[in-house]
């Protein structure tokens, strides 16, 4: 099941790159539903970050329909970080950069600007010096 469930992950996502919106989308739930069933919080962190990035780059992004004013975006972003909190910092890391993507373009600049600066603390105390120069590069660009 762990090996379905990433193959999942990496097609819907090489299907979003691709913009096959539909296919990506359905194959990353079958990919959280095996997660689900495994107890894999890595996998399903990832795929919520995927998901998030989808709906980041969709003109589907609008508010929940309970009007908590929280998009389906920040909400995938929110849930990888949260489950990816326990399993992986350099994943955490990643997400926060999409995140903060996501939210430069909403006006949401201070947020974006801390989540940033989580990534590089993340990047610099694993000494992953390639993420590091990146995120790096990425601040100086956008600050």
């Amino acid at each position: 099941k762990r090996i379905l469930a990433h193959i999942y992950q990496n097609m819907g996502e090489l299907l979003f790159k691709q913009k096959q919106i539909a296919k990506a989308k359905n194959l990353l739930e079958q990919a959280i539903d095996l997660a689900d069933e495994m107890g894999d919080n890595q996998v399903k962190g990832r795929v919520y970050c995927i998901l998030g990035d989808i709906e980041s780059e969709t003109i589907f992004d609008t508010q929940h329909e309970e009007g908590d004013g929280v998009e389906p975006a920040e909400d995938y972003y929110l849930r990888s970080i949260d489950l990816l909190r326990k399993v992986s910092e350099p994943l955490v890391a990643a997400t926060s950069i999409s995140y903060a993507q996501f939210l430069l373009p909403k006006g949401k600049k201070g947020k974006a600007k801390k989540l940033l600066a989580q990534a590089e603390k993340i990047y610099e105390n694993y000494n992953m010096q390639l993420h590091l120069s990146k995120v790096r590069r990425l601040q100086k660009e956008l600050f």
